[in-house]
């Protein structure tokens, strides 16, 4: 929350105690006095805020290995690539942000697109997957805010 304030004071001249979030039937955020859509996402030391005029879903993971059982039951996809089930991982969730109905979603009929960013960490390498319901993604992250 401190970072959405923060980020919020900052590009658009809005305190976070004068918006109102409210949350949808699954349990989502939203503001309902502002036409902002917002997404979180963490780890690794790494926390991600989206932000959009339209709905948004942001998941970031570090490469590592998934066990190819979940890739096949909750992924779709039958590999044991641990750069296939990453990215099969931050779309799934980054989809079911967006929505609002989590990682267990199965139908994944609203229109959608994504974009992957890659992160070199200090340790490890990550995916950052944003989801949108329309396609007009920057080729790379214009911003990058450190707050220490």
């Amino acid at each position: 929350i401190a970072l959405l304030d923060l980020i919020l004071k900052s590009e658009y001249h809005k305190k976070l105690s004068e918006l109102e979030i409210l949350h949808n039937e699954m349990g989502k955020p939203y503001f309902s006095n502002y036409d902002l859509h917002f997404n979180l996402t963490h780890s690794g030391g790494f926390v991600v805020l989206a932000l959009s005029d339209r709905p948004v879903g942001v998941d970031i993971e570090a490469i590592r290995p998934i066990r190819r059982e979940i890739g096949i039951r909750y992924l779709g996809v039958d590999t044991t690539d641990k750069m296939e089930l990453v990215r099969a991982w931050t779309k799934r969730e980054s989809y079911g942000k967006m929505t609002g109905e989590g990682f267990h979603i199965q139908d994944f009929s609203q229109p959608h697109f994504f974009h992957e960013y890659r992160i070199e960490g200090l340790c490890d390498d990550f995916i950052l997957t944003v989801c949108s319901p329309e396609n007009d993604f920057p080729e790379k992250i214009e911003k990058i805010k450190i707050l220490i």
